[in-house]
């Protein structure tokens, strides 16, 4: 358990949560004023998609640029962990 308190991750992790909560909370009145039609949710939808495929493309790269550098990653999947 105390290893995983010193981990920086796990505390960038939460600061950003709570941030994007308190971000929330004070917008909250005007978030629920608001009223998205059909065509609306389709382009969050598309663009939650392109966020997505832009983070897996993105692990792609530095894959390949890792082994551009002649550091092939050795019994490391780059992509999941860049994903994660």
């Amino acid at each position: 358990m105390v290893k995983l308190l010193r981990q920086p991750k796990l505390w960038i992790t939460l600061a950003s949560l709570i941030f994007i909560a308190v971000a929330l909370a004070q917008q909250a009145g005007q978030l629920r004023q608001l009223s998205l039609v059909a065509n609306g949710w389709w382009w969050l939808v598309l663009g939650l998609g392109l966020t997505w495929l832009s983070i897996l493309i993105n692990g792609l790269a530095w894959r390949d640029l890792l082994v551009w550098l002649k550091h092939p990653p050795q019994g490391l999947a780059v992509v999941p962990l860049f994903v994660r």
